[in-house]
């Protein structure tokens, strides 16, 4: 060409040749010979080669080889849509332009976005695009959680199509909005993980980078978040007490955690500590109260001990369980002597430690009184009550106290006490009957004296040899005067018989004679 005005050239000479044609041209000035330009082809440009692509916040950014082909002058850019069919997004122009980030509506953090490009030349002819074992796909991270689990599972699609593949996939996970951290470097086949929360954290974030093997390059998946929904487990719950109250209630407190997360409280007992049951269930109060009591009512509290337990549930079913309380079951019988003999169960609670137990005693005015204190190893008394002693109506009751110290790890230590049942019981009913009398003397009436004994339940009777009914009084204070109608009897042997009863009803009898003296 010798007009250096034209600017293209047509080769006739290749007409129904199907070769490759290379071109390439070179310059004469004055004689001087330029070096030649980039061979050409008449071929479609090839495809460039994918370095990588990786997720940048809600984008995608592409990085590509330059196209071997030197006269590409632009690159087209492809997404498949719904993983299926290629769609072309944009353009750039530019044998060197070999990034690109693509934010026309890409939505890495909902699928795998994968990727192919194909170079076009100057005369607008377009090059076959990345085939599928060179096109690249982001790495899609998807976080799972049971909301009642610390776990979380990881799953991601794997990075494929680069030359020497994966050397490994590293995890990086942001705590409650703190910065990103490396945790992790997993295998370059794994596609799923399982993450562990083992601190008490609501927000999770996780990313994936996938490094390629000989230089480390990278591709970042999408970043997903997870809230954990775990319910707060209480930091403590401490049975407090359990002790009697009266006769077939025990009232129980507890410590509970009030910042935990719990949906209800469940309640056991048993007269033995492997087998206790779960005698009912509240709803938690609202708010929640450091502090909790519990009247149980309906309880035996005079044929055992109970051990009570306290659980706390949380939305998830988990328990939370107080250690076990033991009440105090007290047993009385009478002995020979004016001794009443008095046993009792120890009282256990976690992290408690009895100090004494104080015996307490009815007195005619209804109060209990303190009758002694003994040491914590002490569980059996024997109480003299005289040989005049006369039981209170209802008999001689008792009760026991513990005094124990209660040390909480969370909380502090203070002094308490537990009661037991009360226990009544009575001295047996004694009856002491004369064997003789003299209507005209000093001793001039025939009565009993009784012991101990039910006024309500008396009979006295005096009879005659004949078995004749002489005198008869329900009324324990009345006597035979000897007289019988009117006169003094004759002086004789005559029969009594008295029924009479103990304070708690047993009846008993005597039968005898005696002697009439005139």
């Amino acid at each position: 060409l010798i007009d250096e005005t034209e600017m293209f050239y047509i080769d006739m000479s290749v007409s129904g040749n199907n070769n490759t044609q290379f071109y390439y041209m070179v310059t004469n000035c004055a004689g001087t010979m330029s070096a030649p330009t980039d061979t050409l082809d008449d071929i479609r440009p090839v495809a460039p080669v994918i370095d990588f692509v990786t997720v940048t916040g809600t984008d995608v950014t592409l990085k590509w080889e330059p196209s071997t082909s030197p006269e590409t002058v632009e690159y087209i850019i492809y997404r498949y849509e719904g993983g299926l069919n290629p769609q072309i997004i944009d353009t750039v122009v530019g044998i060197n332009t070999t990034i690109y980030v693509d934010n026309t509506n890409s939505e890495p953090d909902l699928q795998s976005e994968r990727y192919a490009l194909a170079a076009r030349d100057y005369c607008g002819t377009t090059g076959a695009f990345t085939t599928a074992d060179f096109q690249h796909a982001t790495i899609y991270l998807e976080a799972l959680n049971d909301s009642c689990s610390n776990v979380v599972q990881l799953n991601w699609n794997e990075y494929v199509n680069w030359p020497n593949g994966v050397d490994a996939y590293q995890l990086f996970v942001s705590e409650d909005g703190g910065p990103f951290s490396f945790t992790i470097s997993l295998g370059e086949n794994t596609t799923t993980y399982n993450y562990l929360n083992t601190g008490a954290l609501n927000d999770l974030c996780f990313e994936l980078r996938a490094i390629r093997s000989g230089d480390l390059i990278q591709s970042k998946s999408n970043e997903t978040c997870i809230e954990l929904e775990i319910p707060k487990p209480p930091d403590y719950i401490y049975i407090k007490n359990a002790t009697v109250v009266s006769e077939g209630l025990v009232n129980i407190e507890y410590y509970i955690d009030p910042t935990a997360g719990l949906t209800a409280f469940r309640y056991w007992n048993g007269q033995d500590s492997t087998t206790l049951t779960v005698f009912q269930t509240d709803l938690p109060p609202n708010p929640i109260t450091p502090s909790i009591s519990l009247d149980h009512a309906g309880v035996n509290t005079n044929s055992s001990e109970y051990y009570y337990q306290v659980s706390a549930i949380d939305s998830c079913s988990n328990d939370y369980n107080t250690g076990i309380a033991r009440t105090i079951f007290l047993k009385a019988k009478p002995e020979a002597g004016f001794n009443n003999f008095l046993a009792w169960t120890p009282f256990e609670i976690e992290h408690g430690v009895v100090n004494s137990y104080n015996i307490y005693r009815l007195d005619d005015t209804g109060t209990f009184q303190l009758l002694t204190t003994v040491s914590a190893g002490e569980l059996e008394y024997i109480d003299f009550v005289g040989q005049g002693f006369v039981n209170p109506a209802g008999g001689i009751c008792y009760k026991i106290e513990a005094n124990y110290d209660l040390t909480l790890p969370l909380l502090s230590m203070e002094t308490l006490s537990s009661f037991s049942n009360e226990v009544c019981i009575a001295q047996p009913a004694l009856i002491y009957v004369p064997n003789a009398f003299a209507p005209n003397g000093i001793n001039n009436e025939f009565k009993a004296v009784l012991v101990n004994a039910d006024e309500e339940n008396f009979l006295m009777l005096v009879m005659n040899r004949w078995g004749e009914v002489l005198y008869e009084t329900n009324d324990p204070t009345d006597g035979w005067n000897g007289r019988v109608g009117g006169r003094v009897a004759q002086e004789g042997v005559y029969a009594y018989y008295f029924k009479y009863a103990n304070i708690n009803g047993v009846e008993k009898e005597k039968k005898g004679t005696v002697l009439l003296i005139k």
